[in-house]
């Protein structure tokens, strides 16, 4: 399966990655990740494995248009294509939400089209970039706010459209330390 983590810069779509990271080394799973050096998760892993040693694969690509038209986009992509449908490959991948938008190919289209999203700090112009109904909000949500786009086969509660969710705590400004 393909997730996609969407919202601004600083929104915390590096720590969404880093989160699915300690889950999947929890669970025993392989990893592969594609970042940039500037990126939390770290330095790349290299290419993926093609034998995960029986184990799922997890891959994680953070700022995933820094991949588009390179030979590890095409290679991620073959692998999606190749293993990607046994349930024994995954992929989450970060981007903006602008650059999801535009995106008709490479890894971040190939992620969007699975229609599962992860959407950080959503605003009310991100449902017509998504091409979906976002429930109303009268005022901002609160920080670490998103919305999770699902197949309805993941539960009915994804069958009656975006769920929200809090990622993340609101981080306590220093004059709340006095």
């Amino acid at each position: 399966g393909r997730l996609l983590v969407c919202g601004p810069a600083g929104s915390g779509r590096s720590t969404v990655l880093e989160l699915m990271r300690e889950q999947a080394v929890c669970h025993g799973w392989a990893l592969a990740v594609a970042a940039s050096s500037r990126s939390p998760l770290g330095p790349p892993t290299g290419p993926p494995p093609s034998s995960a040693d029986g184990r799922p694969l997890l891959v994680l690509v953070d700022d995933a248009e820094d991949l588009r038209d390179s030979g590890a986009e095409e290679a991620l992509l073959t692998l999606l294509a190749e293993r990607g449908h046994d349930g024994r490959v995954a992929l989450v991948a970060s981007t903006t939400l602008e650059q999801a938008a535009i995106g008709y190919r490479g890894l971040v289209a190939a992620a969007r089209r699975d229609r599962c999203l992860i959407v950080l700090n959503p605003g009310p112009g991100e449902a017509a970039l998504l091409n979906t109904r976002l429930p109303r909000q009268p005022v901002a949500p609160p920080p670490g706010r998103a919305l999770v786009i699902g197949s309805r086969h993941w539960g009915p509660e994804f069958a009656a459209g975006p769920l929200a969710v809090q990622v993340a705590l609101p981080q306590a400004g220093p004059a709340m330390w006095g």
